[in-house]
């Protein structure tokens, strides 16, 4: 089974009597492309399905003591998207070198598709490494929706 399919299926098979929250939990991979911007992919399980979407992430801004806010976009598929703003990522320590260990709090805030009206909160633990540019989180969360998904 696709993908998408397998998500219109996790979604569909639940009643929506108000708003719903479901688990989430996986990985996060990216790599900086500059200074304020990284691409990559988030690999979840949502209700025991496994679901890959591709992730662009733009910092917003920076204290330079170790605090960013970002942005980002979470793709199913063009039609099916995620969206965060002002997820706050704090440097936890100085690493060693190259990895900086860092914790970054999620704020979802909408999304397009069977993602419409989505909000929750995630938790991303893991290191960006500045000198290969490759970022690695464990991610843990929710995602909840207002209404039933309105499926293809």
């Amino acid at each position: 089974m696709g993908l998408c399919a397998g998500a219109i299926l996790v979604l569909s098979s639940t009643t929506y009597a108000a708003q719903i929250c479901l688990p989430i939990t996986g990985k996060i991979s990216t790599i900086s492309i500059n200074p304020v911007n990284q691409h990559g992919v988030v690999k979840v399980r949502l209700k025991g399905v496994p679901i890959a979407l591709s992730t662009v992430g733009t910092i917003t801004s920076s204290d330079g003591a170790g605090n960013s806010y970002l942005d980002h976009h979470m793709m199913l598929n063009v039609d099916n998207t995620i969206f965060t703003k002002n997820d706050h990522g704090v440097v936890m320590g100085p690493g060693d070198g190259c990895s900086l260990p860092v914790v970054e709090t999620i704020n979802i805030v909408g999304g397009t598709g069977i993602f419409t009206g989505v909000t929750g909160t995630g938790q991303a633990t893991g290191t960006i490494n500045l000198c290969t540019a490759r970022n690695e989180f464990a991610l843990s969360g929710s995602l909840c929706f207002a209404r039933a998904p309105n499926l293809p």
